[in-house]
């Protein structure tokens, strides 16, 4: 991927995919001839360039096993593969997201309203969507928090059942981080930035309806969402202290406007 990361900027990325050994040749000797390289490393770059769109899906599948994302070497340097790879190797940023899945996360959650803080252990969650559904199913659900708790066909589409529900999935609650920011669904987990060694997760009254349609992204990527009791009072103090009071007057948007979670579009 590093290799085939370099071939647009050699080559350009109109370059015909060599069809026998003269028109292979001739792409060769155009990144030599652009980089100042010897023939054995533009051949490398070249071949890198027209073979990385069929080795990169053979990653897709394992990796969506816990056990193989605990195994792979080299991770921290395939995530920079990955994210540095051009628009044209189109599996990359697929290949970048379960790169990026957090497994034996743990995480502190704190329901604003009540000041509960609960320890939360995370595993094989693909984006922030899933991991509002899976919240809200687990706390709402488990009757940890007041609310309405997610409909059954949310939480499948989320862990094992059909990708996309066929009711939109609502949003029970608004994630913040412990500095206040929004915890935007199109991001992961891993875009949380931890505080005092942890990723502090906030749930607040949601401001308006907003609802989305998959439940994830991956389909053999398996979640895992563990809740343990709430931290006593004493402990649970020491994490509410690092939370920033709720912001007032932002992300507002108009009555009666219901905002899609994921287009960006306000819908009357």
């Amino acid at each position: 991927m590093e290799q085939a990361a370099r071939f647009p900027a050699l080559a350009g990325t109109d370059a015909a995919e060599p069809t026998d050994p003269a028109s292979a040749r001739a792409v060769v000797e155009r990144v030599a001839a652009a980089g100042g390289l010897d023939a054995d490393e533009a051949s490398q770059i070249t071949q890198a360039w027209f073979t990385v769109n069929q080795w990169i899906p053979a990653l897709l599948l394992p990796l969506q096993q816990k056990r193989a994302r605990a195994a792979i070497p080299q991770r921290e340097r395939l995530v920079e593969a990955a994210a540095q790879a051009p628009d044209e190797i189109a599996d990359a940023p697929w290949l970048l997201g379960l790169l990026l899945v957090l497994d034996e996360e743990p995480l502190i959650v704190v329901h604003r309203a009540s000041g509960a803080v609960h320890p939360v252990t995370i595993s094989g969650v693909g984006d922030n969507f899933q991991l509002y559904t899976l919240l809200a199913d687990a706390l709402i659900g488990g009757g940890l928090v007041p609310g309405v708790p997610p409909e059954p066909a949310w939480v499948a589409a989320a862990t094992d059942g059909e990708m996309a529900s066929r009711t939109p999935i609502h949003g029970r609650f608004n994630l913040v981080d412990a500095g206040g920011a929004w915890i935007w669904g199109e991001g992961r987990p891993s875009d949380i930035e931890p505080v005092a060694g942890r990723r502090i997760v906030v749930l607040d009254e949601a401001p308006y309806d907003r609802s989305w349609t998959y439940g994830r992204l991956y389909p053999l990527l398996a979640p895992e969402v563990r809740v343990a009791a709430a931290l006593p009072a004493g402990q649970a103090e020491q994490w509410l202290r690092l939370v920033k009071p709720a912001a007032t007057g932002q992300h507002s948007v108009p009555p009666g406007v219901r905002v899609h979670f994921g287009t960006g579009t306000p819908e009357d």
